[in-house]
């Protein structure tokens, strides 16, 4: 009875401090010049995600196997993507290996709602891991770096997209 209660415990103490979810920002692939200054622009974004009601998981080194675990996370509701990207949609993991095309889809958590594909050609990137459904797929045409990709997740656009995707289930923390 005691782990029931535990359990119970967890789950609305979660519920209350996350009411949107686990938001996961997943880096593959990238060239040596994505470090310290990068990962520390993240900070005021993970802490604004926090501050909207997100609990936010980070990977610097995210393989394949990463995706499948965040994709498939009951909690999951939000992931960016963040790799080299070939011009058909196509992204790399940690070991430059390709990311199967069924890696964000099969067997996808059902409160999914949006995937940003940070990379090059990210817009292809949508079609190619077939993200569509009740999940908004949000992504570049062309090729991207950090600093529009910076610009863009302190901009207007990102959270008008959030609120795009979740509509009325965006909880206020």
């Amino acid at each position: 009875a005691s782990l029931l209660f535990l359990n119970q415990t967890i789950s609305r103490t979660y519920s209350q401090n996350y009411p949107n979810g686990d938001f996961y920002y997943l880096i593959g692939d990238l060239s040596p010049t994505w470090g310290k200054s990068d990962y520390a622009r993240f900070y005021n974004i993970a802490k604004l995600l926090g501050q909207k009601g997100f609990r936010t998981i980070i990977n610097v080194a995210a393989a394949t196997s990463d995706i499948h675990e965040a994709a498939r996370n009951a909690n999951t509701t939000a992931i960016i993507w963040n790799s080299h990207g070939a011009d058909d949609g196509t992204v790399f993991d940690i070991k430059d290996a390709e990311v199967p095309r069924d890696a964000f889809a099969k067997n996808k958590s059902a409160r999914l709602r949006f995937v940003l594909f940070a990379n090059c050609y990210g817009y292809n990137s949508i079609d190619y891991y077939h993200i569509g459904g009740s999940t908004l797929g949000v992504g570049w045409r062309g090729e991207t770096d950090s600093d529009l990709f910076f610009s863009y997740l302190r901009s207007k656009d990102f959270l008008r997209d959030l609120k795009k995707a979740f509509g009325k289930s965006l909880k206020k923390k």
